[in-house]
């Protein structure tokens, strides 16, 4: 192999290797984004999760409110029958 030879092959190489290196920096990048995003991910489910249970005790009190209504009238029906 002559000089020149060697010597454009270096160059590749380099070039290749720096190539690489951007990969390597992308892949290091994306992994940074995707664990934040499964963070904010994570901290939506359990926002969501609270909203969800405030939704399902206040529907459960007005439903227990309306039961005790209706036991309220039926009381009240069969006293005046």
């Amino acid at each position: 192999m002559s000089g020149d030879e060697k010597s454009h092959l270096e160059v590749i190489l380099k070039d290749i290797n720096g190539k690489f290196d951007l990969v390597l920096e992308g892949h290091v990048t994306l992994e940074h984004m995707i664990h934040e995003h499964r963070a904010e991910i994570r901290q939506d489910k359990r926002e969501l999760q609270a909203l969800i249970q405030t939704s399902h005790d206040s529907l459960d009190a007005k439903i227990n409110k309306v039961e005790g209504h209706e036991d309220r009238i039926r009381f009240l029906e069969r006293k005046t029958a």
